[in-house]
């Protein structure tokens, strides 16, 4: 019988002892591949088992027939273009995965298959899902990751919905401290002039004989107090703080030098939202890419 008849028939039947018996259904044809109901009934009986071995493929461990069927379909896909770039996954690639994945678990190869029945699953059909696991891996590695491309701005534009702290970028500061105990002040207003004075013509004021200068050196945004925030907001470089008064000692910070940088709390999400970002692409992409591939192949269902 051609396979082409088979097609239209839409139901496998054999005989068995002289008699004609109905065996199986056939739910999807891809190219000269026939998927039956027994296969999908099969997937979705150990689909929990099969998430826990390729969570990338199966999401989910509630799928319905057709859902199956297009995982199904998109492995011949997969499959199909690893062939023509010439990068087939051999039966020697695959043990070496299961032996490696055995070593790392400390278990045998007896102890393997006996975890494997008690999770609805034969040996072989673990040997099959580990190709489709490595092929998939190449498939994300050597067909879609190179169309996904995530800019700076997307990545700001996340942080910035999904952030509480909502600041993608923040002051970095060289700075000097000046403090002097608030009992030697009695004119807070001339603190600021006075200083402004000794940076230009080096006469400091008698009462300020106590003044400590400490050398803070360069520092973030993130790392000052809201105080102290407050008081450089709107100060520019080689300019003074006005004064501000922390545990009894009043403060006039000079800001040697004052630039824009990605604030700490930024630069520590930054990787994890491009990999939110590069996951979501990837999921974008490959459905698209499996929509246009479709056409290259001869694909019909019977449902």
């Amino acid at each position: 019988m051609k396979l082409k008849t088979l097609f239209t028939i839409c139901i496998v039947t054999i005989s068995l002892q002289a008699n004609s018996k109905l065996l199986d259904k056939i739910q999807a044809v891809f190219n000269e591949k026939v998927i039956t109901l027994s296969q999908v009934k099969r997937i979705k009986n150990s689909i929990a088992a099969r998430r826990n071995i390729i969570p990338q493929i199966y999401h989910s461990t509630k799928m319905t027939n057709k859902e199956i069927l297009e995982k199904e379909i998109q492995k011949f896909i997969v499959r199909n273009k690893l062939e023509v770039m010439g990068l087939i996954v051999t039966d020697k690639e695959v043990e070496d995965s299961i032996a490696d994945r055995e070593q790392k678990l400390g278990v045998t190869r007896t102890e393997l298959i006996k975890f494997l029945d008690q999770n609805n699953l034969t040996f072989d059909e673990y040997f099959e899902l580990t190709r489709e696991a490595i092929e998939h891996q190449k498939f994300i590695g050597w067909v879609i990751r190179p169309l996904v491309s995530v800019t700076d701005q997307e990545i700001k534009n996340y942080y910035y919905k999904n952030s509480k702290n909502k600041q993608t970028i923040a002051f970095s500061y060289n700075l000097v401290n000046f403090t002097i105990p608030k009992s030697k002040i009695k004119n807070k207003s001339l603190l600021k002039k006075d200083l402004i004075n000794f940076q230009q013509n080096g006469v400091l004021p008698d009462y300020l004989k106590e003044l400590e200068t400490n050398p803070l050196g360069h520092i973030g945004e993130d790392g000052l107090t809201s105080k102290i925030k407050k008081a450089l907001s709107g100060v520019n470089e080689n300019e003074f703080s006005n004064p501000i008064l922390i545990n009894g000692y009043f403060n006039v910070f000079f800001i040697k030098e004052k630039k824009l940088i990605e604030s700490e709390d930024f630069k520590r999400s930054k990787q994890r939202i491009q990999n939110i970002l590069i996951g979501k692409q990837i999921v974008s992409i490959s459905k698209t890419w499996f929509e246009s591939e479709k056409n290259k192949f001869y694909i019909k269902y019977f449902f």
